[in-house]
């Protein structure tokens, strides 16, 4: 095989913990892609079962292991192989998944277009433990639509991630090792500061979906250490305020529009935090490319949309109850009248002729409407 020096090379990360059962699967997946300038880094972080035999068995070129003497986690063998490549580019693989023929062409040639985007994604095909695929995901691919669902999870598929190294070194980022059930979410959070992101909206990958009781337990870890990203982030969009990890998941609520699951005390603090999120979320972004009057217009409309609906079902709720109308009550009454007002004067079809300021306007006007004038408590 003749490979052109010219041509860039790209270096394919894969951690691996016992992984005997699938790692044959993930390791062929790489060595069969059409895009055939690699090397693969597979970082074992001390299997006791057969995966290094099993690794061992290729007889291709471009692979090289990497053993740690002892188990460090998937964040600091990540870090490992970081350190060690040698590629433009690096793109994530796991052991137990499976890459697509064309995938890492198909992000290459993406990233060569666009040096603009520094982390990209794709979808995938879930699949059991007997590779039948069950369902295909695809994930968002508008930077500002990416850039504002980070706040609260991750927005890329983790095994499927192409990375331009140069952005990583630039900005001295690296996993967190205290994000061990999500170093990729928390990477990311940092990394879209400093670059774009997108995903390709195809599925390019098929991920194996595991159900045991280890996975439930890591879900829940996840959970957590999630809420903890996703508090930083806002801490750091807000400036002014220090968020904690409830309130980040009261403000994940309030983005999901899952109103009914929290208290009124609880929404008026998720609706503060998101309109002062979107104010700030707007200034930041007003000056970039990537901006755009419509998107922000439209996520306002369907909050206002989510939020009337709300608000309509608590007052038949009530009324039926045949209940003396609390104080909340009538400025949910005062909140409704107003939506539906707005609504009226904010046509989703004329949203991308509206000026800026009836964005800060709007987003002005509905915190005051929300939100009481006493100052929230923001740290619990």
């Amino acid at each position: 095989m003749i490979i052109s020096r010219d041509i860039p090379l790209v270096s394919v990360i894969m951690p691996v913990f016992n992984a005997e059962e699938f790692v044959e699967q993930a390791i062929a997946s790489i060595l069969a892609q059409s895009y055939k300038k690699l090397e693969f880094l597979i970082i074992d972080d001390g299997s006791k079962d057969s995966t290094v035999e099993k690794i061992i068995q290729f007889k291709d070129s471009r692979i090289r292991l990497l053993k740690n003497e002892k188990n460090l986690g998937i964040a600091a063998s990540l870090n490992k192989g970081i350190i060690e490549s040698k590629g433009k580019y690096i793109a994530r693989m796991d052991a137990d998944d499976i890459s697509l023929q064309d995938r890492i062409e198909k992000q290459f040639n993406f990233m060569e277009k666009n040096p603009q985007v520094g982390i990209l994604g794709t979808g995938y095909y879930e699949i059991n433990k007997h590779g039948e695929r069950k369902k295909a995901y695809i994930y968002p691919h508008d930077d500002m639509e990416i850039k504002w669902k980070l706040l609260t999870g991750p927005v890329f598929p983790h095994p499927t991630v192409m990375f331009r190294k140069d952005v990583l070194i630039a900005f001295n980022i690296n996993y967190n090792i205290n994000y061990s059930a999500t170093q990729d979410y928390e990477l990311w959070s940092r990394l879209i500061h400093y670059t774009d992101g997108t995903n390709l909206p195809i599925p390019l990958l098929e991920y194996r979906h595991h159900y045991n009781s280890f996975s439930e337990t890591n879900t829940i870890i996840q959970e957590r250490l999630r809420f903890q990203v996703s508090a930083q982030s806002l801490t750091k969009l807000t400036k002014t305020r220090v968020v904690s990890a409830r309130l980040a998941a009261m403000f994940e609520k309030v983005v999901n529009y899952n109103f009914d699951s929290l208290s009124l005390p609880e929404l008026k603090k998720g609706c503060e935090l998101f309109f002062h999120a979107l104010d700030n979320f707007y200034h930041c972004t007003y000056n970039s490319n990537i901006s755009k009057t419509k998107w922000r217009m439209e996520l306002l409309l369907d909050f206002f949309n989510h939020f009337e609906k709300y608000i309509r079902k608590n007052i038949v709720d009530n009324e039926s109850k045949n209940n003396t109308p609390s104080i909340e009550f009538i400025q949910l009454r005062i909140i409704r009248k107003s939506l539906r007002c707005m609504l009226v004067f904010l046509k989703p079809e004329q949203s991308i002729y509206y000026p800026p300021g009836i964005i800060v306007y709007s987003i002005q006007l509905m915190k005051r409407l929300l939100i009481s004038h006493d100052k929230a408590i923001i740290k619990y």
